[in-house]
């Protein structure tokens, strides 16, 4: 499920006017030309526990160094296609295993030093790709239990080369490049003395901010643990507008970290923040005084926005029992059957959201609407959980193991994000 709706104060820099956008697309020379200067200021729940964006799991962390780095492709966010990034354009072969990315000539990393082929191969051969690093990218790019032969062919050409044809490969290759120059020597693949967890730990939240470089519109300049991160502007950036103006318009981004959504939503309405997405029950309070504080509030309520409220078991988790229904179709089934998904979007989501019966975003070009759907049915899910031998084995009540244990596993989320804990 998801909330169709943001809330912009007035007065900051539109979004569109500095976010990293594709050049010469016709969607965006429509907006109006950007004015240089000036921070945007928003919330965030928690600290950033890296600046490693390879190994970041949470979005406190991610959420910066998205903005640090850079990809091969990138997606337009208004039309959702994929397009050329700090890769110029591509070629692929036509049986769909040879996929080979032309560079973009005379780019720098924010440190100033030459961004070329030898970075992107790096970034693959030497992190993602490299079974010391845990990142989850890895698994994104496998084909047939297999991960693409990523080879240089010269300094700014790349070939990468499947064991068999993959739709979203375009998509997904855009993760973020990582500067040879920094890094390689941390990596086994190119140092055979390098520690395991050298990539693992590097860019922590400790480090100092020169020596985190990207390719993003954006460096780090500042953390103050349990007050604000500070990015500004990368000088060495290679975007332009379509008048030829350098990107990013903004001198900078300030993420202030305020640890529950009503302590943003305070700050918002006390004009300490410049953007908030508002939960529904927020809304009537932001309408009441919009006027007088001056917010504008959008709401589109035909199209939710991309992410998604879900549920995860982890099927590998240390309990061997609870792992082994975790891994249990019918079981996560049984599960779907208890979720009232009518009832949380309108006793949590005020009407205001859409039911999600798979992991794909209905935004996204995967999305296939015609998934089974598990529907609020507590009598299936009892079948379900009776099928697979989760009974009530002593009458209290409770249903039970097979060894006679009572069965119950905790549910997780942030705390401070009031939509999850009330869902």
């Amino acid at each position: 499920m998801a909330l169709a709706a943001a809330v912009l104060a007035s007065g900051f820099v539109l979004a569109q006017e500095y976010k990293v956008v594709p050049l010469g697309q016709n969607e965006w020379k429509d907006f109006t030309i950007g004015k240089y200067g000036g921070y945007l200021v928003i919330g965030t729940l928690d600290n950033p526990k890296t600046f490693n964006h390879h190994v970041a799991q949470e979005t406190s962390s991610t959420d910066v160094t998205g903005m640090l780095h850079a990809g091969l492709t990138e997606v337009n966010p208004i039309t959702d296609m994929v397009e050329p990034g700090l890769a110029k354009s591509w070629e692929i072969s036509e049986d769909g295993l040879v996929i080979t990315f032309y560079l973009r000539q005379g780019l720098q990393w924010s440190d100033g030093h030459p961004f070329t082929a030898d970075d992107v191969v790096f970034t693959f051969n030497g992190v993602i790709f490299n079974e010391d690093v845990r990142t989850d990218y890895r698994d994104v790019l496998l084909v047939e239990d297999k991960l693409p032969i990523c080879e240089k062919v010269d300094d700014y050409t790349v070939r990468f080369t499947l064991a068999a044809p993959f739709r979203p490969f375009l998509r997904e290759i855009g993760g973020a490049i990582y500067p040879a120059h920094k890094l390689q020597h941390l990596s086994r693949v190119y140092n055979p003395d390098a520690d395991p967890e050298a990539l693992n730990s590097v860019w922590g939240v400790d480090t100092p901010p020169e020596e985190i470089v990207g390719m993003g519109p954006f460096k780090l300049k500042e953390f103050i643990p349990d007050q604000l991160v500070v990015i500004e502007r990368n000088p060495y950036y290679w975007k332009v507008d379509p008048a030829g103006n350098k990107l990013p318009y903004l001198d900078g981004i300030k993420y202030v970290v305020a640890f529950s959504l009503d302590t943003i939503m305070l700050k918002f309405r006390n004009g300490e923040l410049d953007v908030y997405a508002p939960r529904p029950e927020d809304i009537a309070t932001l309408k009441a005084e919009a006027a007088q504080k001056g917010i504008k509030i959008l709401i589109d309520p035909t199209k939710p926005l991309f992410g998604t409220t879900w549920i995860a078991f982890n099927q590998d988790c240390p309990n061997e029992k609870l792992r082994e229904y975790f891994r249990m179709v019918e079981f996560r089934r049984a599960m779907s059957h208890l979720v009232d998904r009518k009832s949380i979007i309108e006793n949590v989501y005020l009407g205001l959201g859409v039911p999600q019966w798979s992991p794909v975003s209905m935004l996204s070009p995967f999305y296939y609407p015609d998934v089974p759907k598990y529907d609020y049915d507590p009598e299936a899910a009892a079948r379900l959980l009776d099928q697979i031998g989760l009974i009530d084995r002593n009458g209290d009540g409770w249903r039970d193991f097979p060894d006679g244990t009572t069965f119950e596993f905790e549910l997780n989320t942030n705390v401070g994000n009031t939509i999850r804990e009330q869902t």
